[in-house]
Formats: structure tokens, C-alpha cells, sequence
């Protein structure tokens, strides 16, 4: 994948990634909460998505599997959560007095969701070929053209 790819689908990743978390922590969460900016520093908040978004898709981009887009997308997306999220999660336990057991649980519903959504957005942003594109309608395993018929008679 040429690195100008690459950079379209991680800027598509962080875009995404930004909004979902405005929708959930700016609008459906209340937006501030304790020891928070009143103004956030966007400018390290966007640099953050990025800080994000390439190692997320170019990672996706080594390792994806699955039978489509969608589904390898999600997986992918699913297991990056919970390696990144449970970690972080936990750690702002042991560190915030501010993080109750449920704040941890709702926010760490949100961030596995949250995977789900960006790594299906990695996975179509790369335009990499799911399975089922690869094999062609009706093809079991492979990919690729279908082999010509046998020539001569049958002994």
C-alpha cells in the first residue's frame, strides 16, 4: 500500500474517531468533567487522533483477515480496543479518584464500539479485498481467474 493511501485512510480513521468521541464524550456524556479544560487544546487533541490513526490502519493493513470488510474490520477493531482500552481503563483506576466502577464499565462499552466503527472504516478506507471479492461469486478457496476447462478426451 503506497504511503499516500495510507495517509487518506488514517485521515479518514482520525476524522471519524474525533466525531465519535465528541458525540459520546461532548453530547451524550456531558462534555467536561473534573480536572478537564474548559476549552480543550485542539490542536493536541487532533494531533492524538493521528498519533492514533496511522499505527491503527497501518497495523490493519499487515495483519487484517476475515470473510468481509465488515467483519475483519470489526474484529480487528474489537481486539485493538480491548488490548489499548482495558489497559488505559485500568490504569485511570489506580491513578483517578474522579473513575467510578461504572464510568469504567459504560466508558469501556463505548471504546469496544468505538473499535468496532474505526476498524470498519480502516478496513473500507484501504480498499484492501475482503475474501469474498478475492474468490469471485461461487468460488470456495483461491482467487484469482479461474482456471481454463481441461483440453482432450478423458482416457
Amino acid at each position: 500500500m503506497s504511503f499516500q493511501k495510507l495517509a487518506l485512510s488514517a485521515v479518514a480513521v482520525a476524522i471519524v474517531a474525533f466525531f465519535l468521541d465528541y458525540l459520546f464524550y461532548g453530547i451524550i456524556m456531558g462534555g467536561t468533567s473534573e480536572g478537564m479544560r474548559e476549552t480543550p487544546l485542539f490542536g493536541w487533541l487532533i494531533t492524538s487522533y493521528f498519533v492514533f490513526a496511522f499505527p491503527f490502519v497501518h497495523i490493519y493493513v499487515r495483519a487484517y483477515e476475515g470473510p468481509t470488510k465488515i467483519s475483519s474490520g470489526i474484529k480487528y477493531g474489537i481486539i485493538v480496543s480491548l488490548l489499548v482500552f482495558v489497559f488505559w481503563n485500568t490504569q485511570w483506576m489506580g491513578l483517578f479518584d474522579t473513575m467510578t466502577m461504572n464510568d469504567y464499565f459504560v466508558d469501556l462499552v463505548y471504546k469496544i464500539v468505538f473499535g468496532a466503527i474505526v476498524g470498519v472504516v480502516a478496513a473500507y478506507s484501504t480498499s484492501l479485498p475482503s475474501e469474498d471479492s478475492a474468490r469471485g461469486p461461487g468460488k470456495a478457496t483461491g482467487g484469482g481467474a479461474t482456471p481454463p476447462p481441461p483440453t482432450g478426451g478423458a482416457d
